[in-house]
């Protein structure tokens, strides 16, 4: 299962407060074939989800969470709110 850092949690957050997304939409990461992306979507039903303040912030689909054990979505600059993915034995940033 993905692991999200709580830093990465208040970046996705803030920005979907900030831009004033329903607290029913976040972020769905998804796989790019060379990578992932995060995009705007709404929760579907075999999806873990993860929430801050009753506002949904990312999903991953079971197929993809399963793939991603042992992983860290994780913030990887504070000045730019970037995030990276990271093996859970890497040190933070």
């Amino acid at each position: 299962m993905l692991h999200v850092s709580e830093s990465a949690t208040a970046v996705l957050f803030n920005r979907l407060v900030d831009a004033s997304v329903p607290a029913g939409e976040g972020y769905r990461l998804v796989s790019t074939g060379n990578g992932y992306t995060l995009r705007p979507d709404q929760p579907a039903e075999n999806d873990r989800v993860v929430s801050r303040m009753n506002h949904v912030v990312l999903m991953v689909e079971q197929g993809l969470d399963e793939q991603l054990n042992g992983v860290v979505l994780d913030l990887k600059d504070a000045e730019t709110g970037r995030l990276t993915l990271r093996t859970q034995s890497e040190p933070e940033s």
